[in-house]
């Protein structure tokens, strides 16, 4: 089950403003794909309070709105979807399968999308859309969303980190056809996970530091780190995937990070927090973000945000966001 309760009250948030100078300093670069520190400013709890550093310009009010804007999700009803679940009874008997004896949805003209589990509380999505090479294909999976394109064959394969033990997919291809279908996940229970998205351009990086790693060090998982599928696997890690194609006009981005739980050898927290860059492409103008939280209950919290980035003479320094997720506790198995 999933629960998507979109906090609309006036909470704080603390968020500090960090320069390009310290990033420079304490990393060495200021390459948007090189590590970065979070400056330890105390810029307070109040989501209202303005933070001045040096002369950087002050960081805007941050906003939790009533809803992430995204289009609804088709979720097929009872009836529609028994007959999957029927096909998908002995799936999880073998860790592979014909394509004939998975999930499949099929709408006009061959398209087709099927989903299989993986290991890790993963689904691998293959769709098939041949009348549709290169068609942009937007992916709800319950309050998860993110944008890409099939190939020029019309195919696209994606990983995609599930949220649910009974997980719904519906894939809204560009020409206007929409496929729907359900996969079982069986092991869900043995991961916690976190989800920030948002829109291509708009600046956001979600970092988990683990067992009190510091920036920059092991245990320090964001997307320029090149987290280890492996580690993930062997349950010495974190796993962060990032889905979406930036190169897309408007692409919705989900950036997931994954623990294995039920694998960890260790006793600890894991400290999440989000970074928001400022850019040309963002700077000076409303942005807006979604966290998801998969709660131990198998729930699924979801928190919406709107942040003014400050103006563009700021270009290169960075807002960080504190308390937007609540940080992991992971107890040793």
């Amino acid at each position: 089950m999933t629960a998507v309760g979109t906090l609309a009250c006036a909470l704080g948030i603390g968020f500090v403003m960090q320069s390009s100078e310290i990033s420079k300093h304490r990393y060495g670069s200021e390459s948007e794909d090189d590590s970065r520190p979070a400056e330890q400013i105390d810029a307070g709890a109040d989501q209202h309070e303005e933070v001045e550093l040096g002369e950087a310009v002050q960081v805007q009010n941050i906003t939790f709105t009533s809803a992430f804007s995204v289009p609804a999700m088709v979720v097929p009803t009872a009836e529609q979807a028994q007959p999957l679940v029927e096909r998908h009874a002995g799936l999880l008997d073998a860790p592979r399968q014909r394509l004939d004896q998975v999930p499949i949805a099929e709408s006009g003209c061959g398209s087709v999308v099927v989903a299989s589990p993986e290991p890790g509380a993963f689904v691998k999505l293959t769709i098939m859309a041949r009348c549709a090479p290169n068609a942009r294909a937007t992916i709800h999976h319950d309050a998860l969303i993110f944008t890409q394109s099939v190939d020029e064959n019309g195919k696209l394969e994606v990983l995609v980190p599930a949220l649910s033990s009974t997980a719904n997919f519906n894939i809204e291809l560009a020409d206007g056809e929409d496929l729907t279908t359900l996969v079982t996940v069986p092991d869900m229970e043995d991961v916690r996970r976190v989800v920030l998205q948002y829109s291509a351009g708009d600046g956001f990086e979600l970092h988990a530091r683990e067992f009190g790693a510091e920036y920059g060090a092991e245990g320090h998982v964001w997307r320029g780190s090149g987290s280890s599928p492996e580690d993930f696997k062997a349950g010495k890690g974190g796993y962060l995937t990032v889905l979406g194609a930036r190169d897309l006009e408007d692409a919705h981005i989900a950036e997931v990070y994954s623990y294995p739980a039920a694998l960890s050898a260790r006793n600890g927290q894991i400290d999440l927090s989000v970074e928001a860059r400022i850019t040309e492409a963002n700077c000076g103008r409303q942005v807006q973000a979604q966290s998801l939280e998969l709660k131990a209950d198998g729930h699924v919290s979801n928190r919406s945000i709107s942040l003014n980035v400050p103006g563009c003479d700021a270009e290169g320094d960075y807002l960080m966001l504190n308390n937007l997720f609540e940080d992991l506790k992971i107890a040793a198995r």
